[in-house]
């Protein structure tokens, strides 16, 4: 089921992030045959000035293929966008998707009631 259908998605400006990086997980048969990713970014909520704790990785279906959580440290975050207060604004987690799709992340808000979504996606390949 879409993420759209679960939850309600707010307007930009609500969060500001960057879903910066996607990595093949080094092979092992079993989860290269479904294709496993390492996924990581930034996240910040404008309105509440915090970090967000969790994000969800959607294809381009809308269905939720991955989840992270925030806990790395951002430096570059902090220098490059003045709203950024917390040095832990960095997430990391891991995506599997079985066909070539395009992904996106959406931070959780409003315990988990509603989304936005970050800046950036990435196109990759089942195999």
């Amino acid at each position: 089921m879409p993420l759209s259908q679960q939850l309600q998605i707010l307007e930009a400006g609500r969060c500001a992030g960057w879903f910066d990086e996607i990595v093949r997980v080094p092979s092992d048969e079993e989860i290269i045959s479904i294709g496993s990713w390492r996924v990581r970014g930034w996240v910040w909520d404008v309105k509440y000035k915090s970090v967000i704790k969790k994000v969800v990785i959607v294809d381009d279906q809308g269905v939720v293929v991955g989840y992270a959580l925030t806990r790395d440290p951002r430096p570059d975050v902090i220098t490059g966008d003045s709203r950024v207060t917390n040095l832990y604004s960095g997430w990391a987690g891991h995506a599997i998707s079985r066909h070539a799709t395009k992904l996106f992340a959406y931070a959780l808000l409003d315990d988990d009631h509603s989304a936005c979504i970050l800046e950036g996606s990435h196109i990759i390949g089942s195999r």
